[in-house]
């Protein structure tokens, strides 16, 4: 019996020690962590939010970070942007939209459900690092995902877009991956 003991001891302290040394894992690139992230959008900034912009990044000693753009009322001006580091939240600024002729502030902004509830960026990001891989003949890991809302400035068809960063682990050349707002990947920029 204390040999039992003593073994989920030591399991237990790993454990902590791990989880607080290695700041967590690319949240973007699991289902579950989506999923994580997903959930801490809707307590932040309640289930029905509009965003124009929804940021993943990483730091290997925080983990994933969270910066967004959005608001309740998607008829509203006034957004708030928040970000997310080592497990809460802080008010960066305010942000009013200015906006001309018929256009709407919701025209310029998304739900979460408008993006699956952000479920395919696992997929994009493995897309991502296995395209520069095959294509470049070189690793990549990813810097950052960004879900950005239409700008509308090119062309009122303009549409929400995903960002996947990446550049070699020890610096050099940065990619951009560009997908559309279904998830289909659109062109690679660097």
């Amino acid at each position: 019996m204390k040999k039992h003991t003593l073994s989920l001891l030591l399991a237990i302290c790993m454990m902590v020690f791990y989880s607080c040394s290695s700041g967590g894992g690319k949240a973007f690139e699991t289902t579950e962590g989506m999923a994580d992230i997903t959930g801490q959008l809707d307590d932040e900034f309640g289930k029905d939010a509009s965003y124009t912009s929804v940021i993943l990044s990483y730091h290997k000693d925080i983990g994933t970070m969270v910066s967004a753009t959005g608001t309740k009322d998607p008829a509203s001006k006034k957004l708030i942007e928040k970000h997310r580091a080592n497990k809460g939240w802080e008010d960066r600024s305010e942000i009013t939209l200015e906006i001309e002729g018929d256009a709407k502030p919701s025209d310029f902004m998304f739900t979460l459900k408008d993006v699956d509830n952000l479920k395919k960026v696992p997929e994009m990001v493995k897309l991502s690092v296995d395209k520069i891989k095959k294509e470049k003949n070189f690793d990549v890991v990813v810097e950052s995902v960004n879900v950005s809302a239409p700008s509308r400035i090119n062309s009122p068809e303009d549409k929400l877009r995903y960002l996947i960063n990446c550049a070699p682990p020890n610096g050099g050349t940065k990619f951009t991956m560009i997908f559309d707002n279904t998830g289909n990947f659109q062109k690679m920029l660097y």
